[in-house]
């Protein structure tokens, strides 16, 4: 069976992967803090597939606990969502949202590379729109370009 890491497995978007993960038979275990979401998430998750899920309650930045829940699964696939997310926070706070976005996906790609895992997937949160040949584009704050940064660092050869 596929063993699917989900991190911010208990935020709304990975909630609902695990949900779709788990009908579709694989094994699934998730990182999230809950700093943006609640424990209670992982009720709703087993009321709907009638599974349970491990969560492992860290932050990506804490190297010595994620580096455990590598050493103590065989993670096949990666999806992460963490990530701090608030737009005016971002603002009024940049360290934090760097640290956070950044370091947090810098550990993960580590282990991914430590631990052989050649499959990952990551929310791509820099947004545009696109309507026939006319282009909007979204003015870009603090939280965007960290998530932007992640999102650069993620095609750095592993």
């Amino acid at each position: 069976m596929n063993k699917v890491l989900v991190t911010g497995g208990c935020g709304y978007i990975g909630s609902h992967t695990i949900v779709e993960l788990l009908e579709n038979n694989y094994e699934v275990i998730s990182i999230d803090n809950f700093s943006n979401s609640e424990p209670s998430v992982l009720d709703s998750i087993y009321d709907i597939t009638n599974k349970r899920i491990i969560n492992y309650r860290i932050d990506l930045r804490d190297i010595n606990e994620l580096k455990k829940v590598f050493q103590n699964n065989e993670i096949e696939f990666v999806i992460h969502f963490a990530a701090f997310k608030s737009v005016p926070e971002s603002v009024t706070d940049p360290l934090s949202y760097y640290d956070n976005n950044i370091n947090g996906l810098i550990n993960l790609l580590k282990f991914c590379n430590e631990f052989n895992v050649k499959n990952s997937y990551f929310l791509l949160l820099v947004q545009y729109m696109v309507h026939q040949r006319m282009y909007l584009y979204l003015r870009i704050v603090k939280y965007h370009r960290s998530r932007l940064t992640q999102e650069q660092s993620i095609f750095v050869k592993r």
